[in-house]
């Protein structure tokens, strides 16, 4: 090989490298790592036993940890609760009963173990909106922010949550809020959809511990791998006949982790995977054309 087939060869190397480089950016997105609060009820119904036989509390709490089993420590993670300090038996102070247990920081899982196991059922009130804009400042006002909030019951100190949250939003300063309601009902499945809606994010309705922690492992596999969604999560099959087909947009609940069993797609796509191709077209094509052109030249120029 001549030295111009070498440069050539070179030159295809370093545009294969850039292409590749280029292509890896484009998928991660940007370097700045997603901040999340996860916002957990405390108040006295978290006591109320679930389906499985654990109470509320417990079921939250572990799936709450384990809401980024599947995550790198890129992603940067706090706890604020609300409903835990004033007991059933007060209503003084009640209305702001939330403050922030875990600040946000680097994902460390045994760290964020100990914060949310520390807490008990207490409170006498769900100041849901009140821990939404004490949430907002503790993510502060720049990067990928999203708050994820767990309750079993609705606002009970704002007469227009949703309202509120919408100001919140209006105001320039909110992350993107989503809300999984635990074993709740149909009033209350109501409003917390629509603060949802209005904090620009989605609800999630759990009736049990595994609905529940599939909720929350999707949310969080969402958070830093940027996938979303566009309906709701599909549940497998223990076997592979009859299992339900996903449709573009759509994933199994559980996400890569803790999978309940079978489902299938030949179509289906993320938007960090079309967001990877569109930016590839454009910018990658003229690494692609850059570098060849290089090659070329050099080639001519040796005939």
């Amino acid at each position: 090989m001549n030295r111009y087939h070498r440069l050539a060869a070179a030159c295809g190397a370093l545009m294969l490298v850039a292409v590749c480089g280029f292509l890896m950016s484009a998928v991660r997105g940007d370097d700045v790592a997603p901040k999340v609060l996860l916002m957990l009820d405390s108040s006295g119904s978290m006591e109320d036993v679930d389906p499985s036989g654990e109470t509320k509390m417990d079921a939250a709490k572990n799936a709450l940890v384990h809401a980024f089993d599947t995550a790198s420590s890129d992603v940067e993670v706090g706890l604020r609760v609300y409903g835990a300090d004033v007991d059933v038996n007060s209503t003084s102070g009640s209305c702001a009963d939330s403050r922030l247990a875990h600040p946000v920081g680097a994902l460390d899982k045994a760290v964020l173990a100990n914060a949310v196991n520390q807490f008990h059922p207490r409170g006498s009130s769900t100041p849901i909106v009140y821990a939404l804009k004490e949430g907002a400042k503790d993510l502060g006002d720049s990067g990928k922010r999203r708050i994820i909030l767990v309750s079993d019951g609705e606002e009970t100190c704002s007469p227009d949550p949703c309202g509120e949250v919408r100001d919140l939003v209006a105001d320039g300063v909110s992350p993107q809020i989503d809300i999984v309601g635990f074993g709740v009902g149909d009033k209350v499945r109501q409003q917390l959809s629509c603060m949802a809606e209005a904090g620009g994010g989605s609800y999630y309705d759990a009736q049990d511990a595994d609905s529940l922690e599939a909720s929350l492992q999707q949310l969080g596999s969402e958070t830093v791998h940027g996938h979303t969604t566009a309906d709701t999560a599909v549940r497998g099959e223990g076997v592979q006949v009859g299992a339900p087909e996903l449709e573009p947009g759509r994933e199994q609940a559980g996400g890569v982790a803790g999978d309940p069993g079978w489902a299938w797609s030949d179509q289906a796509t993320t938007s960090v995977g079309v967001k990877s191709l569109a930016l590839f077209g454009g910018g990658g094509a003229i690494v692609v054309l850059s570098g060849g052109a290089v090659a070329s030249v050099l080639l001519r120029r040796r005939g």
